[in-house]
């Protein structure tokens, strides 16, 4: 395994390759990573793309590239992307946790966490 020049971040970026989306799913599976690994998550931002949607969740905790790329895969963004991201980490030391916006056409949902999981009926399904 290649030595991993530590960069912490504090950014979870989702490539969701798929619509529709179940936005509850997604909250579910944010709350239980929250409360797993203390996250604190801040904010969401969600952006449709030709091909499903990109989120970006900001923590308030930073954490290590690794544990990174592990929620990415769990949170059901896509395998290949995560399985290179994965791979430039152990193989080369290098972490780079791109979404690309030039595919982005709108704005979905932008707010702090207690208001995605209201939008997403999170809160109606306890």
């Amino acid at each position: 395994m290649a030595r991993v020049r530590v960069i912490r971040d504090r950014v979870i970026k989702l490539d969701l390759d798929r619509k529709p989306v179940s936005w509850r799913r997604l909250a579910r599976r944010l709350k239980l990573a929250e409360h797993l690994f203390g996250l604190k998550i801040e904010k969401i931002v969600i952006h449709e793309t030709n091909h499903g949607y990109h989120v970006r969740i900001l923590t308030r905790k930073k954490l290590e590239p690794v544990v990174i790329v592990a929620l990415q895969a769990c949170l059901g963004s896509d395998y290949k992307r995560e399985l290179l991201n994965l791979r430039r980490i152990v193989i080369f030391g290098v972490y780079a946790n791109v979404l690309h916006n030039s595919t982005e056409k709108r704005l979905v949902f932008v707010g702090p966490f207690e208001n995605f999981l209201k939008w997403s009926g999170y809160d109606r399904h306890l």
